[in-house]
């Protein structure tokens, strides 16, 4: 098996894996991310989320959609639809996570925050909302060749001939040299920020081996 088939497999798992528990976390309390059955008036990373979290479905719709998600990336099925299914939920955490953290990042930049600051919540970004992003980032630029036959503008020729897609066969990304690095790179990096993030959420399961925290606790002292 080439490299590239072993990182989208295991990213595959990864990002289930992460999806499996933030979704089901949402029924059954696991992590102080927010949960259903929560009383009113616990932390939330923003506002919006609070709100989502009002209307009564907006929450349930998106962690349905986790679920589905990461049942078929685990179970390696209807894959690059699920993808498309759940980008919006991803890229919505991940802004999330950059707009909660924004206002350090100003401060470090006007002085007003110091550098162990700036550094915790960067780690925070990256190894949670921009972990996922990563993650599948990674895996729908494998199956590119998935979605490139609807990115055309017209399925016919003006003469009514089919449009060839031949250049659209799997492999596009192996049939050149310098784009196949890159995504191996790209999928390296992937695999580690991501799986470091799976597995500290996987050890933080009901305080199992590690107390809630984020990633950012890592820095403490370093700097």
């Amino acid at each position: 098996m080439r490299l590239n088939d072993k990182l989208m497999t295991g990213i595959r798992w990864g990002l289930g894996l992460q999806m499996l528990l933030s979704g089901f976390n949402w029924w059954i309390k696991m992590f102080p991310f927010p949960n259903k059955f929560d009383p009113p008036g616990g932390f939330m990373k923003a506002e919006i989320v609070q709100s989502m979290i009002e209307t009564g479905w907006m929450f349930d719709l998106a962690k349905i959609i986790e679920v589905a998600t990461g049942f078929s990336l685990v179970f390696n099925l209807f894959v690059p639809l699920a993808l498309v299914a759940s980008i919006a939920v991803t890229i919505s955490t991940f802004w999330l996570d950059v707009a909660f953290n924004g206002e350090t990042i100003f401060a470090f930049f006007r002085g007003e925050a110091s550098l162990a600051a700036m550094w915790r919540v960067l780690l925070d970004i990256i190894f949670w909302g921009g972990a996922v992003l990563l993650m599948q980032g990674f895996l729908m630029l494998g199956y590119l060749h998935y979605y490139l036959p609807m990115l055309v503008p017209k399925g016919l020729h003006a003469n009514g001939d089919p449009v060839n897609y031949a250049v659209l066969q799997p492999g596009i990304i192996e049939r050149h040299p310098r784009a196949r690095r890159a995504f191996t790179m790209f999928g390296i990096v992937s695999f580690v920020i991501g799986w470091i993030s799976t597995l500290w959420l996987v050890l933080m399961i009901n305080q199992w081996a590690l107390p809630w925290t984020t990633l950012r606790a890592l820095v403490v002292g370093l700097i």
